[in-house]
C-alpha cells in the first residue's frame, strides 16, 4: 500500500511537474508573440504619425509658399489688400492651427519715420487702438522688424 502511494505521488509529482514545464513554455510564447505584436503595432503606429506629421508639414509650407508668391507679385500690398486676399484663401478656416500671419519688414531707422506714415495711414498692430505709432520693446535701434500688414484669428472674428 505504501509502494502503490509513492507511486501516485510520484506520477501526480511528474504531472505537476511537466504542467509548470508545459504553462511557463506556453506563457513564455504568449509573450513572445504579445511582444511581436506590439513591436509590429508600435511601427505602424509611429509609421502613421510620421506620415501624418510629414502631410501637416507639407500643408504648412502650402501657406508659406501661397503667402511667399502674394508678396512676390504684390509687394506693396495694404492691409486692406491683404486681407481681402486672405479672405479669398480662406486661410483661417483651411490652417485651423494659424493664429495670425503677417508679412515682418527690416526697417532702418533711417527709413523708421516713412515707415511710420505708412502705418498711421495704414494701420497695423504698431499702430495702438488710439492711433499712435509704437514701437515693442521702446528704444533706438539701427533696424527694426516691423510688421507691414497682418491679420489675426482674431480679426476674422471681430470682422
Amino acid at each position: 500500500m505504501k509502494q502503490g502511494r509513492t507511486r501516485w505521488l510520484a506520477a501526480v509529482g511528474a504531472i505537476v511537474l511537466v504542467g509548470c514545464l508545459v504553462s511557463t513554455y506556453s506563457g513564455r510564447q504568449v509573450a513572445a508573440g504579445d511582444a511581436r505584436s506590439s513591436r509590429q503595432i508600435s511601427a505602424i503606429s509611429t509609421s502613421d504619425i510620421a506620415s501624418k506629421l510629414k502631410l501637416a508639414i507639407q500643408h504648412e509650407q502650402d501657406l508659406v509658399v501661397t503667402t511667399s508668391a502674394y508678396f512676390a507679385r504684390f509687394p506693396n500690398a495694404n492691409q486692406a489688400q491683404f486681407r481681402l486676399w486672405m479672405a479669398s484663401l480662406r486661410a483661417f478656416h483651411r490652417y485651423s492651427e494659424l493664429t495670425g500671419i503677417a508679412e515682418v519688414v527690416i526697417v532702418p531707422e533711417s527709413h523708421l519715420g516713412a515707415f511710420e506714415s505708412n502705418a498711421l495711414l495704414d494701420p497695423v498692430g504698431t499702430v495702438a487702438p488710439n492711433g499712435t505709432f509704437g514701437l515693442s520693446p521702446a528704444g533706438r535701434r539701427a533696424y527694426y522688424c516691423l510688421a507691414k500688414v497682418e491679420m489675426t484669428r482674431i480679426d476674422v472674428v471681430l470682422s
